[in-house]
């Protein structure tokens, strides 16, 4: 089976430093795409998540298993994105807000009304995705989503050995890649 991951950056979308690190998941036999949110940009949620979207079809139509793996913020659009292509192979959170119920910064809000409405709308797609695809990772602490807000019922939910939401994040593309890639290549 090829596998494919459409990779989703949280509000940082340091797309730079993202890249770089992703292009050494190719040597493990994954493709892979970053598709940048800009969640403090002008564009609206769904202009974001057709983006997504796109990528998948293009990826689907090549003949790869598709998998989503979102970090921090980009664990909502991830799970959104799912809800809407059934034929996802694998959801993958890192560090990701996956609760609907948390309070999210006036501050953030207001620049990022797409994230809010990302966060809002995940009650409605986790109706319609099998949670069995979900896998969540986290850190043993992390100050910025808390674990109440990482992990989903009846998901796979996993905890790695890192303390800090930024750490966590960079061992998952770094150190701890295969064990994520090992999640997505699981049968």
């Amino acid at each position: 089976m090829k596998h494919f991951v459409i990779y989703i950056p949280g509000l940082g979308d340091d797309v730079s430093i993202r890249n770089k690190l992703l292009t050494w998941w190719r040597f493990r036999d994954v493709q892979v795409q970053l598709v940048p949110m800009n969640w403090y940009g002008e564009q609206d949620f769904k202009k974001k998540q057709t983006l997504v979207l796109q990528a998948f079809d293009a990826a689907a139509s090549k003949g790869f298993a598709v998998s989503l793996i979102g970090e921090s913020a980009g664990a909502s659009m991830a799970i959104n994105a799912a809800a809407l292509r059934p034929a996802t192979h694998r959801v993958v959170t890192i560090a990701g807000l996956n609760d609907t119920f948390t309070d999210i910064s006036p501050s953030i809000s207001r620049r990022s009304p797409s994230f809010v409405k990302s966060v809002k709308a995940i009650k409605s797609s986790m109706a319609l995705i099998d949670t069995n695809k979900i896998h969540t990772i986290r850190g043993l602490l992390d100050f910025t989503v808390y674990a109440r807000h990482t992990r989903i019922d009846s998901a796979h939910n996993h905890v790695i050995p890192a303390i800090g939401h930024i750490v966590t994040i960079g061992l998952c593309l770094t150190l701890f890649s295969p064990y994520v890639l090992s999640l997505i290549k699981r049968g």
